[in-house]
């Protein structure tokens, strides 16, 4: 979402960019009604196979434009739910009883902090708050360790055996290790750790970020207007 706002005598202008998750058995190659709004400015119009938006009821709304996704040819109709991909997927062979690592790092600072995850391994899916280790003998499927800490030792040939293993509880065939940085100048990391099974199987790990309490942009001259909706 981007704009520019003049507080005078001409309008202000507001560009926004979004997704729309589709429902199934729609069909693009028919047109179909739309209706967008931004606050109280509304419209309503219809949208072609092109993505052409026409018949705007609102004067206010100067253009919309949709882009369909491709669909196939022989039957170019929704199965539901298509809208930019949220999920990578990885596919591996491994042998019965041993482990792999998967490094999960964010490409920005912000947000920052890894807050809420949801594993799914030979059970139902489960959420997990990462928890900050103790010294009471307890284990968890998600881990949290500050970051130092972790690179301080990953020298240690022992240290997964003496230090991570001990602490981390895998009897879902799957676990999490939160990296986590207490600064604001780069965002907690995660290490997936997944036992292999001696059949396949799929593993599913949900990572959700928000920004830190401490995170917060001072006041600045710069005049640029800055709009941030909560997650």
């Amino acid at each position: 979402m981007k704009g520019k706002f003049n507080f005078g005598s001409k309008y202000d202008g507001v560009t926004l960019k979004s997704e729309i998750e589709l429902p199934a058995g729609l069909s693009p190659a028919q047109s179909q009604s739309i209706s967008v709004g931004i606050g109280n400015v509304t419209a309503s119009g219809t949208v072609d196979s092109k993505g052409r938006v026409s018949g705007l009821d609102n004067a206010s709304v100067k253009k919309v434009q949709v882009k369909w996704p491709r669909l196939d040819k022989a039957n170019p109709v929704t199965k539901g739910g298509e809208k930019k991909q949220l999920w990578d997927e990885v596919r591996w062979e491994g042998r019965p009883g041993e482990q792999s690592v998967w490094v999960v790092v964010p490409s920005s600072r912000r947000p920052g902090e890894l807050y809420r995850t949801e594993l799914k391994g030979v059970g139902p899916i489960r959420h997990f708050l990462p928890y900050t280790v103790t010294n009471r003998g307890a284990k968890y499927p998600v881990a949290r360790f500050p970051l130092n800490y972790l690179f301080a030792h990953e020298d240690e040939a022992d240290f997964w055996t003496r230090r991570l293993a001990p602490v981390l509880e895998l009897g879902d065939g799957i676990g999490v290790i939160v990296a986590a940085n207490d600064g604001v100048f780069k965002a907690d990391e995660a290490y997936v750790i997944v036992t292999h099974t001696a059949e396949p199987a799929t593993f599913k790990a949900v990572l959700g970020w928000r920004d830190r309490k401490n995170d917060r942009e001072s006041p600045s001259l710069d005049p640029m207007l800055r709009i941030r909706f909560p997650r």
